[in-house]
């Protein structure tokens, strides 16, 4: 309305804001105050047609350009657009030189001599900058007319912010892109330009993903060269808003008539990232109405941006749940992405002192690094909890994941237990405690960190073992808060796979507690948890079994919902690793449904429990529902935790298993690749967390027929399990067991019967005969003796393997099939084909029964139902099981694999082979 109102002349204006007077009386009083001001600084005094009659050729006047018309070397295809002192043009070159799509600016006719100023400016601006992410200037000249005009690198792309929401990008690949944009503007401040109007519509992002910065039509130099006079038309009187000024991303000193400097696009960058992070402006409230722009930027705050998320409610395009879903979220979990250092950084941006805001645009793009490689950001300096928190983030999650946010509960339960109870005295112990601790933590910083440069190649373990003899030196006097500190070292210890060393810290903890606290106190519960935890990290389940026995028994009627869910979630670990699954299905169900009550659907620890149903799932054969679950813990932690974190990785190892037990091993493939980068990158090389996920790609690599490299995996897991464990633990037989297979398949026998004895014993010794992971072994032991002409051996272990699969997980499930498979077999190669035929069948039965046909031990099977049927004479029949076969292995393996090559020939060799060649 208002570039309505001074395209006017002064009596239409009038008679303008006359109407507005009776039908809108708050926007005639805004547009009349706006008005006064404009025509207090002189602009509307001289009618602007004719100082251009003044200015500008004969002829100039009313000149547009119509598609065909020639601009030097160019001619014009369509209209782009206009801007507030010029129209832009798609144009292609005409004069054969080569082909070139430009975008073509002119100054509008008409213009007046600031617009001309303005429009020469920016020309000799571009000219200066050569950056990727600044539209380039290509060429320039004056029209027959004496119109100027230049060219500019044309840009076919979305606005930033459409960009963003149309593929509903994450947070952090929207800070992605902004770092390109303040790469941009950092790159044309180093050049002393200051753009003066960034906002979306100036700021293009490209089909590929790269950003374009635009339209420098009000940027201005820093230095003037000698002699230049000030840019006139550009300058304001306090309160005034410049009609090609755009208000909502305008800065502070921008409005009020102050000096403009590189902190005004600080300002608006700031502006910029709070509509990416919310899907507002910090004054969104005030839009379309200028006056009240012009207070709220000289006067008040800017909300932080997470509480315009939660504050958005309603059925609008910007209501929080739609500016949720186009992030890729849920209002709460976009509030919690933001709430904290992103706040922080935002609003150090909008400082409405220029000298308070980031010094640079540079020292912004790196505090938002700092965030995105979850270090302590510069706009939350000075805090000793935040410094303590993001020194733990920073050095690997495992500290972060666990140690910290215990250690907060400590304090944060302190400081409520000082307010609920109102007792002055034990809120003054209480704070004491707590400061206690953040002293302790941030000093054990110092001292391992003295010049702050986060560590340095200084490893974690020197870290710990400076905690540790601190602990043993000081908090004598304070018994419970020593007990606090051994255990969150003792927890890192934990996590960070040293179980030697955290056995001593928890036990330590737990001593303490249980000497100065009453037996169902909280705490000593909670000690018992967490040696009931590390328990079964070590391997001795039963162990493991009785500490969270005791746990349980302890655990009060009043303790709160979510200490009894993560209770639960040790205990089911527990049933589920000593192939309880009923049990163990049931107590994870409990424990999700007190979360999903208490804490929502987003919340992290709702994660831990979809987690442990995904395992549950892939281990009971259900593949499609394990892999649901682990892509909803895996959404749900990348919003939490960001996109690099162990909890991360082990969400994608999760679904990784699922991808490769339902046959999408390309897909699998990628994903394990992608979470042993991330576990390297986050845990280190060393660490025994990445045992598990080297043993599951191998056994992926071996099912691809990739021996050696499944080989090399394995042993590389295993030499970080054997170092960890120092001797026996299931996880550790597991990869024994499996490698066993890998070197039958690439043909060492001797040292598979050797790998296989090995597995079969540990699993004997840790977990007993009637444990899941003990029919492997079985099942291993038995295809082994049948390779090797020892037929009877081997059908004792496969039936014994046989009845504890039947036991643990009922008559239909893929390990019974498999098994049934591996005794056909060894019916096959003893003769009796009759009962080869059957076992093969039966087998099969059992994958149709549980959705697996397309499983490749189901192919397996329908090659070796094919072979005893040629075998019998039926060569018809057989060649239907060798064309289903073939099927299945061509959809997951590579051309050259041996049961692709081998499916192939069978198809064209009648008779069959003589039984002594089934492997």
């Amino acid at each position: 309305m208002l570039d309505r109102l001074l395209d006017l002349d002064p009596e239409a204006q009038e008679a303008l804001l006359g109407e507005l007077a009776d039908t809108d009386p708050d926007m005639h009083e805004e547009l009349a105050l706006l008005l006064r001001a404009d025509r207090a600084m002189g602009l509307l005094d001289a009618d602007i047609a004719g100082v251009a009659d003044a200015l500008l050729p004969s002829g100039a006047v009313g000149v547009e350009l119509e598609p065909g018309d020639r601009v030097g070397p160019f001619r014009v295809v369509r209209v782009a657009g206009s801007g507030g002192m010029g129209d832009v043009y798609v144009a292609e070159r005409a004069d054969g030189e080569f082909d070139q799509t430009v975008a073509l600016k002119l100054v509008r006719s008409a213009a007046g001599a600031p617009a001309m100023h303005r429009f020469h400016e920016e020309r000799r601006i571009l000219a200066g900058l050569e950056h990727p992410g600044i539209a380039r200037l290509l060429d320039g000249g004056v029209t027959s007319a004496g119109i100027p005009w230049f060219a500019m690198e044309f840009v076919e792309g979305e606005h930033l912010t459409a960009h963003c929401d149309a593929r509903r990008l994450s947070m952090d690949a929207r800070l992605r892109l902004f770092l390109d944009v303040c790469e941009a503007v950092a790159y044309a401040h180093r050049k002393l330009v200051v753009h003066r109007d960034l906002k979306p519509a100036n700021i293009l992002v490209t089909a590929e993903g790269r950003v374009k910065l635009l339209d420098f039509g009000i940027a201005r130099v820093l230095e003037p060269r000698v002699g230049e006079s000030h840019d006139p038309g550009t300058s304001t009187a306090p309160g005034t808003l410049l009609p090609w000024l755009t208000p909502e991303y305008a800065s502070p000193e921008q409005v009020s008539g102050e000096v403009v400097s590189t902190a005004s696009d600080i300002y608006s960058l700031g502006v910029l990232l709070y509509e990416l992070l919310s899907g507002k402006r910090p004054f969104h409230e005030a839009t379309g109405r200028p006056h009240l722009l012009v207070r709220a930027l000289t006067e008040d705050e800017p909300k932080p941006p997470s509480r315009m998320v939660r504050a958005g409610r309603g059925d609008a395009a910007d209501s929080a749940d739609a500016v949720a879903e186009d992030r890729s979220s849920t209002p709460e979990r976009l509030a919690r992405q933001i709430q904290g250092d992103l706040d922080a950084i935002v609003l150090q941006a909008l400082r409405r002192e220029p000298d308070q805001r980031y010094r640079s645009a540079d020292e912004f793009a790196a505090d938002l690094r700092r965030y995105l490689g979850r270090r302590p950001v510069l706009a939350r300096r000075g805090s000793r909890w935040y410094r303590a928190r993001r020194f733990l983030v920073r050095n690997r999650a495992p500290v972060a994941a666990t140690a910290l946010p215990l250690l907060l509960a400590v304090v944060f339960a302190a400081f409520h237990t000082s307010t609920v109870t109102r007792e002055r005295d034990l809120a003054r112990v209480q704070a004491e405690r707590a400061e206690g601790i953040a002293d302790f933590l941030v000093g054990l910083f110092a001292e391992s960190d003295p010049l702050g440069l986060g560590m340095g190649s200084r490893p974690v373990s020197d870290f710990l073992a400076i905690g540790a003899q601190r602990l043993g030196q000081e908090l004598s006097t304070e018994p419970e808060l020593r007990a606090s500190m051994f255990r969150v070292i003792g927890l890192v210890h934990d996590n960070l796979g040293i179980y030697s060393e955290a056995d001593s810290l928890l036990r330590a903890a737990l001593a303490l507690r249980s000497e100065a606290m009453a037996p169902d106190h909280p705490d000593v519960v909670q000690s018992l948890q967490d040696m009931g935890a590390l328990r079964r990290r070590q391997g001795d389940l039963p162990a493991a079994d009785s500490l969270l026995a005791e746990a349980e028994r302890r655990l009060l009627p009043t303790a709160p919902g979510e200490r009894r869910a993560d209770l639960l979630d040790e205990i089911a670990e527990v049933r589920r690793l000593q192939g309880d699954f009923p049990a163990s299905d049931s107590i994870t169900r409990e424990a999700f449904a007190i979360r999903s009550r208490i804490l929502g659907p987003d919340h992290p620890r709702i994660a831990v429990s979809l987690s442990t149903l995904g395992v549950l799932a892939r281990e009971l054969g259900r593949l499609h529902e394990a892999e649901a679950y682990h892509r909803q813990a895996l959404g749900i932690r990348r919003d939490h935790y960001g996109a690099e974190h162990p909890y991360v990785a082990e969400s994608l190892r999760n679904l990784a298993l699922a991808l490769h037990g339902a046959g999408r091993l390309a897909e699998a493939r990628e994903v394990y690749a992608e979470t042993l980068a991330m576990q390297e990158r986050v845990l280190g090389p060393d660490h025994v967390g990445l045992g598990p996920t080297r043993n599951s790609y191998g056994a992926l690599l071996r099912t691809l027929g990739e021996y050696e490299a499944a080989l090399e995996q394995y042993r590389l897991g295993m030499d970080l399990q054997r170092a960890a464990y120092g001797g026996e633990h299931p996880s550790l037989a597991i990869s024994i067991a499996n490698a066993a297979l890998a070197y039958r398949d690439a043909g060492d026998l001797e040292e598979a019967h050797r790998l296989a004895a090995e597995a079969l014993d540990m699993r004997l010794r840790l977990l007993g005969e009637d444990n899941p992971s003990t029919a492997q072994s079985l099942n291993i032991v038995g295809i082994l003796a049948r390779q090797t002409g020892r037929f009877d051996e081997a059908e004792a272990a496969l039936q014994r393997a046989d009845a504890v699969y039947r036991r643990r997980f009922g008559p239909e499930h893929t390990s019974v099939a498999i098994n049934r498979s591996a005794l056909g077999l060894v019916s096959l190669e003893r003769g009796d084909l009759v009962e080869a035929e059957d076992r093969f069948r039966a087998a099969l039965d059992i994958f149709q029964r549980v959705d697996a046909v397309g499983h490749l031990e189901a192919a397996r099977t329908s090659m070796a139902l094919g072979r005893t049927l040629v075998a019998l004479g039926r060569v018809e029949e057989a060649e239907d099981r060798f064309r289903t076969a073939l099927e299945i292995f061509e959809a997951a393996l590579p051309d050259d694999h041996r049961d692709v090559l081998d499916a192939r020939a069978q198809l064209q060799r009648y008779p069959a082979p003589p039984v002594a060649a089934v492997r």
